[in-house]
């Protein structure tokens, strides 16, 4: 039984390693992105955005946190270009 519960173990403490791995990578991709990129979770509130998108529509920074309506953002965003000259209205 001893032996069972250390494979277990070991194998837990993989999966959390190659995990934390799969995440580091993540991270790395996304914030290495020239182009903006935001997810929203299924109540449209973000769960990610990348400082390219918070550029690209001049978000403050709380914002683009996660957890913010993203119907709001846009809004707010709209209302910042349209102040800016040249900028169009999406």
């Amino acid at each position: 039984m001893a032996g069972s519960q250390r494979t277990r173990t070991s194998r837990s403490k993989r999966t959390e390693e190659a995990l934390r791995e799969q995440s580091r990578r993540f991270e790395a991709a996304l914030h290495n992105m020239p182009h903006g990129l935001s997810m929203f979770n299924g109540e449209e509130r973000s769960s990610s955005a990348i400082a390219a998108t918070r550029e690209m529509y001049r978000l403050p920074e709380k914002l683009a946190a996660p957890g913010h309506d993203a119907r709001r953002a846009h809004g707010i965003s709209r209302e910042q270009r349209s102040r800016t000259a040249g900028s169009a209205i999406l």
